[in-house]
């Protein structure tokens, strides 16, 4: 069995907790590897990219063998002021593990361009596999795009 540890940019019952769950799931059916999931909802980006290295050591104190960071570039409500840019982002996490004595450990950082929400709205077959849907919630559809 792996534990892994995931950190993630939304509250407990956000959307990346229930999803990063059921990809867990779904890939170690695939692989046939039994996988322990731990997940840290850390609120919000701010303070994802303020805490991860304190987070990330405490996955790794706690038994973890590799840990997964995993933010919106953009996130949905963005302060219109802040400068969105995954590469001083990444700087900055690696930072973070760097103060925090867990560098050279398994972390794996992923940064997701538009909001991890928007993977499920693209694929509509994806959230069909996903799990049970309630079929008496209405099909809308998607605004047309803006430039």
């Amino acid at each position: 069995m792996i534990k892994a540890g995931v950190l993630v940019e939304c509250g407990r019952d956000g959307l990346e907790v229930h999803m990063c769950r059921r990809i867990c799931q779904l890939l170690s059916e695939y692989c046939g590897v039994q996988l322990q999931l731990d997940i840290v909802p850390m609120d919000n980006k701010s303070r994802l990219l303020e805490e991860c290295g304190t987070a990330t050591r405490l996955l790794f104190a706690g038994g973890c063998e590799r840990v997964v960071i995993l933010w919106d570039e953009r996130p949905p409500w963005p302060r219109m002021h802040e400068s969105l840019c995954w590469h001083n982002e990444r700087e900055r996490i690696l930072r973070e593990l760097q103060q925090a004595g867990v560098a050279h450990q398994s972390v794996f950082l992923v940064c997701i361009e538009r909001e991890f929400e928007s993977w499920l709205l693209f694929d509509e077959r994806l959230i069909i596999r996903q799990g049970p849907i309630n079929r008496r919630t209405s099909r809308t559809h998607s605004p047309p795009e803006t430039s």
